[in-house]
């Protein structure tokens, strides 16, 4: 039988027009592989963040430890955070790693979304703060001659009020604290965050320093028009009293 090109064109159509039960397979096998993918990226965001979350505590143990901290202040001698921010460096630590965790979903955490987030709240004022501090008397070497270490306490208490924290200061402060290093000073200052982004830092590492907030996000502060002034007499028995280790208990009791 003859076959016009108009039968062979229809022929033709029909064919291109019905869906392959190969091709419907594929579809579907495709489909089913992006969705396992988009479930192993979710799982992989969740990981990362857990694995952020251990190594943080991890790192600050370890950085407590190379401090000549954990043996020398009980754990009841550590003061409860505090919900102002401006109380201390750790509470303002705890501030922003709230923010950081509320306002960056775990899978959006990238150095595209970071960055903005770093300029955003950077250099906010908090307003003027009063801290009772200590210079550490052996805290690693400070960064720079503008940088020390010391601790902040509370003042009616005498207990830390935190970890150890390497501050920003005026060199003639720095030096004025290093002529008495076992004096408490009061130190006020008008306090701002200064947090660095650094796109090479995802993950805290081994001693965590400096800080992170969070993946790609340092903390810092910075204390502008500091003024220091030794603190009222008996401060550092205050202090000594309440770090102090807690007398071994009589078994015979």
């Amino acid at each position: 039988m003859r076959t016009t090109p108009t039968a062979l064109v229809a022929l033709l159509a029909a064919v291109l027009t019905v869906p392959t039960a190969s091709g419907q397979s594929e579809t579907a096998e495709l489909d089913r592989l992006r969705a396992d993918n988009a479930a192993l990226r979710e799982r992989v965001a969740e990981l990362e963040a857990a694995l952020f979350d251990v190594r943080s505590t991890l790192s600050e143990l370890l950085r407590s430890i190379t401090l000549g901290q954990t043996s020398r202040v009980p754990q009841r001698a550590i003061a409860s955070g505090s919900s102002d921010p401006t109380s201390s460096p750790d509470a303002l630590l705890a501030m922003l790693r709230d923010r950081y965790e509320r306002e960056l979903p775990a899978d959006g955490r990238t150095p595209q979304a970071v960055r903005p987030w770093c300029e955003q709240h950077n250099a906010k004022s908090l307003g003027r703060v009063t801290w009772l501090i200590k210079p550490m008397a052996d805290s690693p070497a400070a960064r720079s001659p503008v940088h020390t270490w010391v601790r902040v306490y509370d003042e009616l208490t005498g207990r830390p009020m935190g970890s150890p924290t390497e501050i920003p200061l005026p060199a003639r402060l720095v030096r004025t604290i290093s002529t008495d290093p076992n004096r408490p000073w009061l130190l006020e200052a008008e306090l701002a965050p200064s947090i660095v982004f650094n796109i090479d830092r995802p993950t805290p590492g081994v001693f965590d320093y400096p800080v992170l907030i969070g993946p790609y996000a340092e903390f810092g502060l910075t204390l502008q028009r500091a003024e220091l002034r030794p603190a009222s007499e008996g401060t550092a028995e205050l202090i000594d009293s309440a770090t102090s280790p807690m007398p071994p208990s009589d078994p015979g009791r």
